[in-house]
């Protein structure tokens, strides 16, 4: 852990999308913030009511107001265009980490609304990839940053009615991969942390339970897990683990690429 508290402090500053309260979004920024290391965090929401109940859950929980956060709707790529600005105007020399949590799972048929598709691909995928071509230029000149993503195990499945979410969350992990690739050289880390079903508190408990009781470890995954573990990704250690980190209750061992029955 200590390894990972220093490349916070050597980061300074924090962005993290994506967060309202009972999601991983909100997990991981408030661990950020309970490490007492980050000079400025920077959150965002795209609803002003969950943002601003956001920030008093993190106010309290955490006894910290050393961060600063914008509202934005994801699927609106002028209001992602000012979210990367005001980030910028803010800490365009020192933001060292990016967390890319904002996302939305919505069913929708396969033969559905079309309209629902591309929203959903403009708030999982395309928000996510703009963000990450406004504030890789800072990391380059830097020649250090970490990148985070978070994907699905979702994309591996086939399950009725969530193709878009899927496939959505598929092309993000692929981008990850790719800015990998493409950004190790430039001092750039980046990990994509591939969680299957998570207990928060917008997913039905019954719904978790059915899950866990088809896995390997018999258990689900809790969202401090989650937020823990992309803390402790941040350390050098971990640099040759790979860009994709499965986190799933070794749902993955089951037949990646099939379909798995909830019963």
């Amino acid at each position: 852990m200590n390894s990972s508290i220093n490349e916070i402090r050597k980061a300074k500053s924090v962005l993290v999308d994506g967060v309202i309260p009972g999601t991983i979004a909100y997990q991981v920024a408030k661990t950020f913030l309970l490490t007492g290391e980050v000079e400025t965090l920077i959150f965002s929401a795209h609803d002003e009511k969950l943002l601003s109940t956001a920030v008093k859950n993190l106010e309290a929980e955490t006894e910290s107001d050393n961060f600063i956060h914008h509202v934005a709707d994801y699927a609106d790529s002028n209001q992602v265009e000012e979210l990367a600005s005001f980030v910028l105007s803010h800490v365009e020399e020192s933001l060292g980490i990016v967390c890319f949590c904002a996302g939305v799972t919505k069913s929708n048929p396969i033969t559905g609304d079309i309209e629902k598709s591309r929203r959903i691909f403009d708030i999982n995928v395309f928000a996510q990839r703009q963000l990450l071509s406004k504030f890789v230029p800072g990391m380059k000149k830097r020649e250090f940053g970490h990148l985070m993503a978070l994907g699905s195990s979702q994309a591996f499945y086939g399950t009725p009615e969530l193709g878009d979410y899927a496939a959505s969350k598929s092309a993000l992990m692929s981008y990850m991969r790719t800015a990998a690739v493409e950004l190790g050289r430039d001092g750039i880390k980046t990990k994509c942390i591939v969680p299957g079903m998570v207990e928060v508190d917008r997913i039905d408990p019954e719904l978790v339970q059915r899950t866990a009781n088809i896995l390997p470890s018999g258990k689900s995954t809790k969202a401090e897990e989650i937020a823990n573990l992309a803390i402790s990704l941040l350390s050098p250690t971990f640099d040759s683990l790979g860009s994709q980190i499965f986190f799933d209750g070794n749902r993955s061992l089951l037949s990646p690429g099939g379909t798995v029955a909830l019963n």
